[in-house]
């Protein structure tokens, strides 16, 4: 796995030459996919007419999946800059969404459409919007691109690059970077974004969004994010043996299995069970991958996603408890507290204060 200084130091230079200097240079393409998902100034291509089913079967807060169309979605908002060649992106549309758009009077929205964005252009997905699984894999064998993706979340955004080109694509881990200015900018940047009313603003957000990025990358230590994983495919990595490569593709498979079962009763024999290897074999494998063992991991995961829920004033505690997989509330409370130094009411109280 590459060290987060060497893909911290590549980040930079992709954006002191090429990211700024773009945006610098005069106005991009913004296209934003959030409802009612207008793309009629855009080249499209509707590959499925019918809405997607709503895959309520997961928990909400960490991603939703639909295999057999490579879409997820997630809470967090994406922002995809193409700023090199020209790239698609898949966007798909639930069937909550899609009729929901209806009932207030808009034009039907396809149930996936790929979109075509030529560089310099911006793609900002909205929190749940389906968009295609795969950051570095091409949707058309033709994409050239060079691309810096954005994903923003409660408590961080994570920073990934991909490059795409025929027969051959490459990506960077993602780095997680802690900073409330670059989340507020982030935040604002896709406020502006959706009421398009003032592009040239929303552009001049953007570009001081990078601007940040790169004085955090310039003067902080970022982390590699645990929740995502390299995609062998990768240009900041070494070439791996045909062991290190199953073993890759185990830990892979493994955090995509989590992440989607993430309200079950999680056990690593369990897991064991269902790649079929044994489970102390899958624990020191994912540990020599990740440098955490399986249940910590999970137990990680369900406390980060539980943080979104607990911010908004909508589920009570039992019921997120069991959305991520607790066993009981009181189980719950002990856990979130030990990882956070707050209870789950303490950490809500706190946070309607620092919003009002």
């Amino acid at each position: 796995m590459p060290s987060a200084p060497k893909i911290r130091k590549e980040l930079l230079h992709i954006l002191e030459n090429s990211i700024l200097p773009t945006l610098r240079q005069g106005e991009i393409l913004q296209a934003l996919a959030a409802p009612p998902f207008d793309f009629s100034q855009l080249q499209t291509h509707t590959v499925r007419e019918e809405f997607l089913p709503d895959n309520d079967e997961g928990p909400l807060q960490v991603l939703r999946n639909w295999p057999e169309e490579d879409l997820i979605a997630t809470r967090g908002i994406n922002f995809s800059f193409c700023y090199a060649g020209s790239m698609h992106k898949k966007i798909g549309i639930t069937e909550k969404v899609g009729n929901e758009i209806m009932r207030q009077g808009q034009p039907r929205p396809a149930g996936i459409t790929i979109i075509e964005l030529p560089s310099p252009s911006i793609m900002v997905s909205s929190s749940f919007t389906a968009r295609e699984a795969s950051s570095i894999q091409p949707i058309l064998d033709q994409d050239t691109s060079r691309t810096c993706s954005v994903t923003l979340t409660r408590n961080e955004i994570t920073v990934f690059h991909s490059s795409r080109s025929p027969g051959q694509s490459s990506g960077s881990h993602h780095l997680a970077v802690q900073d409330p200015i670059s989340y507020q900018l982030w935040k604002l940047y896709y406020e502006t974004l959706c009421q398009q009313t003032d592009l040239v603003s929303a552009q001049s957000i953007l570009q001081a969004a990078y601007q940040r990025l790169h004085h955090q990358l310039s003067h902080t230590r970022p982390v590699l994010s645990h929740s995502s994983w390299l995609n062998p495919a990768t240009d900041l990595q070494p070439s791996l043996t045909h062991t290190q490569s199953k073993h890759q593709a185990l830990c892979h498979d493994l955090i995509d299995y989590i992440h989607n079962h993430l309200h079950l009763p999680l056990s690593v024999s369990m897991l064991a069970q269902h790649f079929n290897v044994s489970a102390f074999h899958l624990n020191r494998v994912f540990r020599a991958s990740q440098n955490t063992t399986v249940m910590r991991y999970v137990t990680e995961l369900r406390v980060k996603a539980a943080q979104p829920m607990l911010s908004g004033q909508h589920e009570r505690i039992n019921e997120i408890a069991q959305l991520v997989g607790f066993n009981s509330a009181a189980n719950f409370c002990t856990v979130f507290r030990r990882h956070t130094g707050l209870t789950p009411n303490q950490y809500r109280k706190r946070h309607t204060k620092i919003q009002k």
